[in-house]
């Protein structure tokens, strides 16, 4: 695989991630809760691991297809509250509680996810961590006005904590533990991939030949939508949520974005995002946001995490050694601010039927 890079200037404001077309865009009395119907597609969206899901089934009943989101969505809802590490009562904060003390018996799901986590991170060098959580605290981004930049000496400390290293799992007796005190987990980087990737197989085991499973930004596009034509799935500019910067056609495909836009604050000029460099403590500065196309869900969600991480030439690298996968990752040019440079697999543009920037050129 051949390294590609794309020079396009584009100026403005903030955010987003990934647009899926298809189904008609209907208002609720009930914003929980969102029903429509547009041709042989059925939509449903509601509120779920903080972010809107959304699930389009290709069926031509509609009892049938109410009945199957129904289904869906319970099964996604049972894993959201098992691998919440905010929930004091789900089998990720038990883990937390106790995995430093014993080995703890988990769930196949739960010991699955954990087992492609660590294999993310042992690929990527660490740029990918479940144990990143205590970075994560000390960087309240969410808090905008109330952001404060931590010492660095309490960085340095806090450090001591993270490791994907100190997870140690039993395959036998499906267990984890902690093999370092203060060691915890959250899956943030990899749990909605997951959940969707559970969502799609419920829905094909009972015979759906077309569907679109969409959790804020991991998508997942089964089959084909009507007429036997691809999803068409579109990538949001990461500083100006009015624009696009790609059009995907995706058949039995994911694609994941992962961008600096999502939760951010601006202090003194520079940009501090939710994501974190496991290795050094410090938020990402340069990546704006990645964009996998692969699968499964899970795998690319945690991928496109790790290269934000890494950047644009060793994320590059990194996506080379990989098979079956593609990406776009746009960065942040150091000596112009303004402008953004965009770096793309030569396979990213053969599911690509519009974009924004210019052709590549061979690095």
């Amino acid at each position: 695989m051949k390294r590609h890079l794309a020079f396009f200037s584009l100026i403005s404001p903030m955010l987003t991630g990934i647009f899926a077309f298809f189904a008609l865009f209907l208002l609720s009395p009930n914003p929980d809760s969102i029903y429509a119907r547009s041709e042989d597609i059925f939509r449903r969206d509601e509120l779920l691991m903080g972010t809107v899901v959304s699930i389009q089934i290709v069926h031509s009943d509609s009892k049938t297809a109410s009945g199957l989101i129904d289904r869906t969505f319970s099964i996604m809802k049972e894993m959201v509250n098992r691998m919440d590490a905010h929930r004091e009562d789900s089998e990720v904060s038990l883990l937390n509680r106790e995995g430093a003390k014993r080995p703890v018996r988990v769930s196949k799901e739960l010991f699955d996810v954990i087992s492609l986590a660590l294999k993310v991170s042992k690929i990527s060098d660490g740029a990918f961590d479940i144990t990143v959580g205590p970075l994560i605290k000390l960087w309240p981004v969410y808090k905008r006005s109330g952001f404060t930049i931590p010492d660095p000496s309490l960085v340095q400390k806090t450090l001591q904590k993270v490791g994907w290293q100190y997870i140690l799992l039993n395959p036998q007796k499906q267990t984890v533990m902690f093999t370092k005190e203060g060691v915890s987990i959250d899956l943030g980087g990899i749990a909605k991939g997951y959940i969707v990737d559970r969502a799609v197989e419920f829905l094909k085991s009972q015979g759906v030949n077309g569907a679109l499973v969409n959790a804020g930004g991991d998508i997942y596009a089964l089959g084909t939508a009507p007429q036997g034509k691809p999803w068409r799935i579109g990538i949001q500019h990461p500083r100006d949520p009015r624009k696009l910067i790609a059009v995907l056609e995706l058949r039995d495909l994911g694609v994941v974005t992962s961008g600096d836009y999502e939760r951010y604050v601006i202090k003194n000029g520079i940009r501090y995002t939710h994501i974190i460099d496991p290795r050094t403590g410090f938020t990402v500065r340069e990546t704006a946001s990645v964009s996998v196309v692969g699968k499964p869900a899970a795998f690319i969600d945690a991928l496109a995490t790790a290269v934000m991480v890494e950047g644009a030439e060793k994320g590059m690298s990194l996506l080379e050694s990989l098979p079956s996968v593609e990406a776009l990752i746009i960065t942040q040019d150091k000596k112009n601010p303004s402008e953004l440079l965009y770096t793309c697999t030569p396979g990213f543009l053969d599911y690509t039927v519009w974009r924004a920037f210019s052709d590549p050129k061979r690095q």
